[in-house]
């Protein structure tokens, strides 16, 4: 017996994306370059259709496959604010490629201000959606400056906006939120990376209306004062202007003389010739960001037959829910309240018995059919939607329905 158990969670394929490399059988495609953070905190790009496996930027704890959907960074010259785009200039100018930035490359600008008395600003005025909400991102280092306020405002409206000021010492901190006139929603992160570098991040919706929006770095004083007599050739570093058309960041999109947009991440695993249509468990392990605004379906990963029939791991509205669907029926719907980090979730089937377990929590039960037909593992997305924006950690399969306190064993955190 105590054979036979161990046989039964011997898994018959496993992917643990943590240690990085591919399963056999996987096609991975995105149809652009994309950025991730390497094992030493740097920042990669890797190819076309070239897997991104993640680090966290601060501890450099292996984080997984990122997988994310297509974005767009808005900005021009993303890596060159000495251009003529950065055109919302006051008591400042920009010395160019003085040091390393976050990808190694001594491509990283300085924003210097003149010994005027008034603000030190450089900004860029980008075409937009009335009433959108936005996020403005940069990566910021410390120089004779170590404050930094970012904001987003209607270009003709100026007094409505959104805003955020940004301690760049220590593990950084965001000091303060700013909702003016009709700006909405203000919220903001700091990351902390390695070698003295930032990524600040604001999101909000500056105005109701209007079709342009003014986004600008801002040299500060003390606390959140932006109206000072500068010290000449006084700034801070900066580089990777990003600003995107939701309400979150993703990873880094750099842009020259257009607007750039990174394809979406799919991973699309055939079945390993161990797998068994008639009994199974599927166990997940994924790290999810919370995404403000963000109401589309999240697909962590799915046992899919068609579009119709389908075992599926997602984060739905606040919640992270099992679903099993049959014949577009819902079967089985196991659903807990989303917390931001690693989540862990499983799924045994047998003879159309279904039993899940989320977080080591009580196993919830249905039972239907079975699930007919069966043809791939999909990763981080359902054929080719609902794309996951956040990392995979782990997939594995065991060719039996395990029992509940093995479910509830393998997903305790």
């Amino acid at each position: 017996m105590l054979r036979l158990f161990r046989s039964r969670l011997r898994p018959a394929f496993m992917a643990n994306f943590l240690g990085g490399g591919l399963p056999t059988g996987a096609t991975f495609t995105r149809g652009s370059a994309g950025t991730h953070y390497g094992a030493d905190g740097v920042l990669q790009t890797v190819s076309n259709n070239l897997p991104r496996f993640d680090v966290d930027g601060t501890t450099l704890a292996a984080r997984g496959l990122l997988m994310e959907g297509a974005a767009t960074n808005l900005f021009l010259q993303s890596e060159n604010l000495s251009a003529a785009d950065w055109n919302q200039t006051t008591g400042t100018t920009v010395s160019t490629n003085v040091i390393a930035a976050p990808d190694g490359n001594t491509t990283a600008d300085k924003i210097v201000e003149d010994n005027t008395t008034g603000s030190h600003v450089r900004g860029q005025v980008v075409t937009t959606s009335p009433n959108q909400t936005l996020t403005f991102t940069t990566f910021a280092k410390a120089a004779e400056d170590n404050l930094l306020r970012l904001s987003m405002a209607n270009h003709a409206s100026s007094g409505n906006l959104v805003g955020a000021f940004f301690d760049l010492t220590g593990n950084g901190s965001v000091t303060a939120t700013q909702n003016v006139g009709n700006g909405t929603g203000a919220s903001a992160s700091i990351t902390k990376l390695p070698n003295g570098w930032y990524r600040c991040s604001l999101s909000g919706k500056p105005d109701t209306s209007g079709t342009q929006v003014r986004a600008n770095h801002w040299l500060v004083s003390t606390g959140t004062t932006t109206t000072y007599t500068g010290v000449t050739g006084s700034g801070l570093h900066v580089w990777g202007a990003q600003l995107e058309a939701t309400g979150f960041h993703t990873s880094y999109i750099a842009t020259t003389t257009a607007t750039a947009t990174r394809q979406a991440d799919r991973l699309d695993v055939a079945l390993p010739s161990a797998h068994n249509t008639a009994r199974g468990t599927l166990v997940i392990e994924t790290d999810m960001p919370t995404l403000t605004g963000y109401t589309t379906d999240r697909a962590i990963a799915a046992l899919f037959g068609d579009a119709n029939n389908m075992m599926r791991f997602a984060h739905v509205g606040s919640n992270h829910e099992v679903r099993v669907t049959e014949s577009s029926v819902a079967i089985l719907t196991d659903t807990t309240a989303f917390a931001a980090g690693v989540h862990r979730a499983a799924l045994a089937y047998q003879a159309g018995s279904y039993r899940s377990a989320q977080d080591g929590a009580t196993v919830v039960s249905a039972s239907g059919a079975g699930l007919t037909p069966q043809n791939a593992y999909h990763i981080g997305h359902v054929n080719n939607t609902q794309p996951l924006f956040g990392w995979v950690r782990r997939v594995t399969y065991y060719p039996s329905a395990l029992p509940n306190a093995t479910l509830q064993g393998l997903t305790r955190l």
